[in-house]
């Protein structure tokens, strides 16, 4: 069944909005876009999703809104002076102007920068698994709705047809009487 259910989780350095969506299909189907700080959890998160959502195409995303970044990255000084004063003599020998900007061509060169990536602590991830489990509950909810909404339909649409049904009962001993000239007629 379709649904749709969002959680927030409000963490001391940043947000978390939690969507999950899921369309009809036979089975679970399950798609993710997690940050990276997160994708160490995303089996968990897996198996949280299909122990309770049995069936459909399900995406689950997750939008982070930090006042600090979850990755550092930092320049490697020593790393581009080293670079630096050996690409300066092959400059000079090749006479290449030296106010060439020598940072465009150091700056892609292995290790001029390192990334650190945060880690997931145990009290962020705890509040993060609550908030999926409260998306969880609202999807759950959502499909639900959705079930009811269309028993009732059903419903009306069956008691619809067993009203037309009592108008055609008079007209069958007519319809048959009718077929049966019609044979004869073409006989």
């Amino acid at each position: 069944m379709t649904g749709y259910g969002k959680a927030t989780c409000t963490l001391p350095q940043k947000k978390v909005n939690i969507e999950i969506r899921s369309l009809n299909s036979k089975q679970l189907d399950i798609n993710s876009r997690i940050p990276g700080l997160y994708r160490e959890k995303e089996i968990e998160i897996r198996n949280k999703i299909s122990n309770r959502l049995y069936r459909g195409k399900v995406d689950i995303s997750f939008f982070v809104e930090a006042e600090t970044p979850d990755r550092v990255t930092k320049i490697n000084q020593q790393i581009i002076e080293s670079y630096f004063q050996q690409l300066k003599p092959i400059a000079d020998k090749l006479n290449i102007d030296q106010t060439s900007d020598f940072l465009r061509v150091i700056m892609p060169l292995p290790d001029t920068t390192k990334t650190e990536q945060a880690e997931l602590d145990e009290q962020e991830w705890k509040e993060l698994s609550k908030s999926v489990d409260s998306a969880i509950d609202d999807i759950i909810t959502f499909r639900h709705q959705e079930g009811e909404a269309l028993s009732r339909e059903v419903t009306q649409r069956i008691d619809n047809i067993r009203k037309l049904l009592t108008g055609v009962e008079p007209h069958e001993k007519e319809r048959v009487e009718k077929i049966k000239d019609r044979i004869k007629e073409s006989l």
